[in-house]
């Protein structure tokens, strides 16, 4: 990343008194500051010179931030400006939208001074340009699937933070993939664009290069680096078993540990995953429902003759009072809980709305903690 005295920031927003508060932050932070009261005339400053990221706000007289946005996108000197837009609306509708116009992150007013700095130090960050001959490791690396046999028991949760912290507490190069082809929310978690995804890869499957490769990797502020899931949900169809397969020894090849937040069903792309990993947590809930598909599962992993020794089973959720015994899961299951993760509330809610992983965010949280300690164990095999 550039260094901030060199990193121009360019502020559009026609309240006076919210561009002063930021630029007075961004200069304070050590990084250079251009204003704009309008789109028109911010567009005049990018034509004199492009800056390196831009803090819009939607609500614009004249051409609004939605329209701007676009308008840059279409402009071949500045369709990978790095772009965060701004509003007061914290609807769903309005942040899709914006990363549709093709804005790079989104925040609602009002936010912490600190969480925007954060945000632009990771839009800065993912703007480096990728090494164009990362050196293949020696051994193939460690691939750990996170599955669920049901949704909403927290998997993704788990598995965007289980990545930063193997990074957090090791050296290792750690890679995160989506592989919830039509509905993925890693990038929603960790506030990334899907600019880049995995069809880029599965479009030049057969004749990739390194460069090509590195460059569809998204970078996080974090360290790791994430394969995210295609933008448009009906891409999803094109993506073959045979295609998970190759990406799978890709990302082996390049990464130390390699996690893969897995989509639910069972169809050739999961099997692939299955059959690849090393190590497949299985994220479950002291609930009836969520039991019962799990105990479905089990069984299948029988049928598919995968090793029993891959398993570990997650008990999310574990403080629920009014959730089932371990000792009945473990009987029902016929499987011993390996880990038990408490609820985080409200603070995992406010952690994936700002995009900020928990463990980042709050190391000391019970959840974080527990996350962390899957994490050792995963580096001590």
């Amino acid at each position: 990343m550039q260094r901030p005295a060199t990193t121009l920031i360019l502020v559009v927003d026609n309240d006076p008194a919210v561009r002063d508060s930021i630029s007075n932050l961004l200069t304070q932070a050590g990084y250079m500051v251009l204003q704009s009261e309008t789109a028109e005339a911010a567009s005049i400053l990018i034509t004199r010179q492009v800056p390196n990221l831009l803090v819009m706000n939607v609500a614009l007289p004249g051409m609004d931030g939605y329209t701007f946005c676009r308008k840059l996108r279409q402009n071949p000197a500045t369709q990978l400006l790095p772009i965060i837009l701004q509003a007061s609306q914290g609807d769903l509708t309005d942040k899709i939208a914006g990363f549709k116009a093709g804005a790079n992150d989104y925040v609602t007013v009002p936010y912490a001074p600190e969480e925007l700095l954060y945000r632009i130090k990771n839009l800065l960050s993912l703007t480096q340009k990728p090494a164009t001959a990362q050196a293949q490791l020696s051994a193939p690396g460690r691939i750990t699937a996170i599955f669920a046999a049901k949704g909403g028991v927290g998997k993704t949760i788990i598995s965007t933070n289980l990545a930063v912290a193997l990074r957090q507490i090791s050296d290792k190069r750690v890679a995160l993939m989506d592989a919830d082809y039509s509905f993925g929310l890693v990038g929603a978690n960790l506030n990334m664009s899907t600019t880049h995804n995995i069809m880029e890869i599965v479009s030049k499957i057969d004749d990739l290069d390194q460069d090509l490769f590195q460059s569809v990797m998204v970078h996080h502020i974090s360290g790791i680096h994430i394969l995210l899931s295609p933008f448009h949900p009906e891409e999803a169809e094109l993506i073959t078993g045979e295609h998970i397969k190759k990406v799978l020894h890709l990302l082996a090849d390049n990464y130390d540990e390699v996690i893969v937040d897995c989509h639910g069903g069972y169809d050739d792309r999961t099997l692939e995953v299955l059959e690849a990993a090393d190590t497949i947590l299985i994220v479950i809930v002291p609930e009836i429902g969520p039991l019962m598909s799990t105990s479905r599962f089990m069984d299948l992993v029988i049928k598919l003759q995968l090793s029993p020794e891959k398993l570990k089973l997650i008990l999310n959720r574990s403080d629920s009072k009014v959730g089932l015994e371990v000792a009945d899961i473990e009987r029902a299951l016929k499987y011993k809980i390996s880990y038990k993760l408490i609820s985080g509330g409200r603070d995992v809610t406010i952690s994936a709305n700002r995009g900020i992983p928990l463990v980042t965010s709050a190391p000391n949280h019970p959840l974080s903690l527990g996350i962390k300690q899957i994490a050792e164990d995963l580096l001590k095999h």
